[in-house]
């Protein structure tokens, strides 16, 4: 196998913008919560959401649309995104998988990435990028915020 260096660089971009949302995020929670279990708690609830809501675990045409709002608001979707364009966009390697209706199928490895997530598009990368990074501010700026006016102490 022979990747373009391209595809490398992509990669590491969308990993290196996950962690940067996930650190923000964290530190974003433990600047709101009063105690460290609180942020512990609060902080795996709602990176649990990120994960289940981001396309993998739930396709997005099958979440129920009164939560479909989940899936949008999750940084792990745009990541997830980015990375299946990024990488498979132009790889035809032959994938084989069982389609109950017809039987056995063999498509390019392309075609099956957006047989099984048909809304994500390579032409979204500039939003999820953009995205991932309106999130990092917006985490690095609610941390900001929160170590400026949030007071746990009880005087």
């Amino acid at each position: 196998l022979q990747a373009p260096p391209g595809h490398f660089f992509e990669y590491y971009l969308y990993v290196l913008l996950w962690v940067a949302v996930m650190t923000f995020y964290g530190q974003f929670v433990v600047a709101l919560m009063p105690t460290r279990v609180a942020a512990m708690a609060v902080g795996a609830g709602i990176v649990q959401l990120f994960n289940l809501f981001a396309g993998f675990i739930a396709p997005p045409q099958d979440i129920n649309p009164q939560i479909q709002f989940f899936h949008w608001a999750s940084p792990m979707h745009y990541v997830f995104e980015g990375l299946l364009t990024s990488q498979f966009h132009d790889d035809h390697t032959d994938v084989t998988f069982v389609n109950p209706a017809v039987g056995t199928v063999t498509i390019g490895m392309n075609e099956f990435v957006k047989l099984q997530f048909p809304d994500f598009d390579r032409e979204h990368q500039p939003y999820d990028l953009g995205l991932l990074v309106a999130f990092m501010l917006f985490f690095r700026f609610g941390t900001f915020m929160a170590l400026q006016f949030v007071n746990h102490l009880k005087r």
